[in-house]
């Protein structure tokens, strides 16, 4: 671990599904917002959440039509750490190409729009244009923290994710946690440890001697499973070890093997770390109120319960964590009381020192047809990016040039100053965004092409560079 190098962490909490947003974060009548409010009303109707159900909070000095909103009543966590100066709320953010109108956004969008696994996988690998194949957000990050000699370590709990996958030729695998523990390959104690005859056969015949008709690959395969055999040595005291916060609900465990990780940073000489927690079941067609009420505490508990114990263990201010989905869901609700696939949602972050108690991004004037954000089905139009915060999250993670940034967020120079630098969303941010001190100059730039053809990626940032 390089000497006087701070240890810090991102954790995504990935809400599978596509979570109504706009039922998260909603304008709030009696102040302000009360004419925004009446606007969301009429326009959500039963997908709507009433005044009496949302808790209050001020987003004064974030830029918002108004200041007065309120957030689901189950999220009283959120509300905690929003009023603590910890948290902030992303108002419609999600997967763009370009900064797109109501009138090109069809055109420019080249992604299977409303696709739960697209959408999902756009918003992990941040890389509209496909620049960096078979790569995500997090794992091209920890490239370049690995370029400047940081001991990194991916990091998913229960399943594998691409938003942690970094280049092959790195070497690198992302470490898979359970829950609960780390179970360990004893051979000799199979019965306790419950492992069947049949795996204990495969693995002896994985890592036997070389056959005739073994694999190309029974080497690699056999050197891999030593490796994760080694490691889950290494780490099963660590994921064993008591943690005094008391984390409930279905991902209380999943967010306490996180804390024993970061809290065990140190002693394994990790300088950047990232980590993916997922949860799904928000798929809300039918019902999307009782399906909020269902799930959302159990976000609140997750959420409420990782940011004390990031307290409790004084690393706060170095963990930066994100809670997103795929996309959000229509204002207006279906036949069924549901709500369906949608596009701009409304996020929260919370850690690493950022400046909270602000709503960043634009959350919509008005839900009226009229708005500029809102599309046909009541679906709403993004006003700002993945690549817009993830600038932003990168910079306070440690990436200082252009040629970083470019490797890990390939698609930045399309959004030109729509992107957030880490001096607005972080207390200690120095960085802005590249080329965008001074005065702001519109400019219009006109390309001829031979043929009629769509931009790729790199022709469209290069006419916005020029």
């Amino acid at each position: 671990q390089p000497a006087n190098v701070d240890y810090k962490a991102i954790v995504v909490f990935n809400l599978f599904g596509g979570v109504d947003s706009f039922s998260v974060l909603a304008p709030k009548s009696g102040g302000d917002c009360t004419e925004l409010y009446n606007d969301y009303i009429e326009a959500r109707g039963v997908a709507g959440v009433l005044n009496t159900n949302l808790l209050q909070i001020d987003a004064s000095g974030s830029n918002q039509t108004c200041s007065d909103f309120g957030i689901h009543k189950a999220l009283g966590e959120f509300q905690t750490i929003y009023n603590e100066g910890d948290g902030a709320f992303l108002a419609n953010f999600g997967h763009l190409f370009k900064p797109v109108t109501k009138k090109d956004w069809l055109f420019e969008t080249r992604t299977d729009l409303f696709s739960h696994y697209k959408m999902n996988q756009d918003a992990q690998r941040v890389d509209a244009f496909q620049e960096q194949s078979g790569t995500g957000v997090l794992g091209r990050l920890l490239d370049a923290m690995e370029k400047k000699n940081m001991t990194v370590s991916p990091i998913s709990i229960n399943t594998l994710t691409v938003m942690l996958d970094g280049k092959p030729e790195t070497g690198r695998l992302v470490d898979i946690l359970p829950s609960k523990g780390g179970k360990e390959f004893d051979f000799e104690n199979k019965n306790g440890l419950n492992f069947a005859d049949e795996l204990v056969t495969a693995i002896e015949e994985l890592n036997a001697g070389t056959k005739v008709n073994s694999g190309i690959f029974a080497n690699h395969f056999s050197q891999s499973f030593i490796d994760t055999w080694n490691k889950t040595d290494a780490l099963k005291d660590v994921l064993r070890s008591t943690i005094n916060t008391a984390i409930s609900g279905t991902r209380g465990d999943d967010f306490k093997q996180v804390l024993r990780m970061i809290k065990s940073a140190s002693e394994r000489g990790v300088n950047r770390e990232a980590f993916v927690v997922g949860k799904g079941g928000f798929d809300a067609h039918a019902g999307v109120m009782a399906n909020l009420d269902d799930n959302l505490p159990d976000v609140n508990n997750a959420v409420g319960g990782f940011y004390r114990g990031l307290k409790d263990i004084n690393m706060l201010d170095n963990v930066t964590t994100i809670i997103i989905s795929e996309f959000g869901r229509t204002i207006s609700p279906n036949t069924n009381d549901g709500s369906d696939h949608g596009w701009g949602g409304n996020y929260f972050i919370f850690g690493g020192g950022i400046r909270g108690k602000k709503i960043y991004g634009e959350y919509p004037a008005s839900f009226r047809e009229t708005d500029k954000t809102m599309l046909d089905r009541g679906r709403v139009l993004p006003t700002r990016s993945w690549d817009s915060l993830w600038y932003a999250v990168s910079q306070w993670f440690g990436v200082d040039n252009n040629e970083d940034m470019d490797y890990v967020i390939p698609n930045n120079q399309n959004f030109g100053c729509d992107l957030i630098p880490d001096s607005v969303l972080y207390k200690n941010g120095v960085n802005k965004v590249s080329g965008c001190s001074g005065e702001s100059v519109d400019v219009q730039v006109t390309v001829y092409t031979d043929e009629a053809r769509r931009f790729t990626g790199e022709e469209q940032k290069s006419a916005c560079s020029e």
